[in-house]
């Protein structure tokens, strides 16, 4: 996320090794979102991978909900 890559940029681009040199380069310069939320003592929301698996699937059903209704609507179909 401190990067502004994207997923795709990520997975083409990044590899053991240049994480290992990223991390190192962060452990000596902290991106500036984790510094500021360090100061003001924000704490990170912790949401368990249960959480997460639910957010993906509600996601996959909406995403396949509008596509049937936009199909129905005289969309293009698939």
């Amino acid at each position: 996320m401190s990067t502004g890559w994207s997923w795709d940029t990520i997975d083409r681009e990044m590899d053991l090794m240049r994480l290992a040199a990223l991390n190192h380069y962060w452990d000596r310069h902290p991106p500036l979102h984790l510094m500021v939320q360090s100061y003001l003592g924000i704490k990170p929301v912790s949401r368990s991978s249960a959480s997460w698996q639910r957010e993906a699937d509600n996601t996959e059903r909406d995403v396949q909900e509008f596509a049937e209704m936009f199909t129905a609507a005289g969309g293009l179909s698939a």
